[in-house]
């Protein structure tokens, strides 16, 4: 096993980069004061009434703003019903 040594300061630093780094995806998964909620893709296929591949072309061609964590990709609420607003007909 190999043992590494770095000063005290540089582990701080690297302590709170991971802090902030852990609150941030924190705030993507629960979402934040203007954003209420995030939908995984399944959700979203099922509330749009789509297949996950016109999702998929959804996020290609950017009809529907999405972020990732990891390999999982999540969509706003806001930005779902926004969508659903939008192809309502009037």
């Amino acid at each position: 096993m190999k043992l590494v040594v770095i000063r005290e300061e540089e582990f701080v630093k690297m302590k709170e980069a991971i802090t902030d780094l852990i609150n941030e995806i924190n705030k993507l998964i629960h979402g934040n004061a203007r954003d209420k909620s995030w939908l995984d893709s399944q959700d979203v296929c099922l509330r749009l009434g789509i297949c996950k591949r016109t999702l998929h072309y959804y996020k290609v061609k950017g009809i529907l703003p999405y972020s990732m964590v990891g390999k999982k990709v999540f969509f706003k609420e806001t930005d779902v019903e926004k969508l659903l607003d939008e192809v309502k007909p009037k």
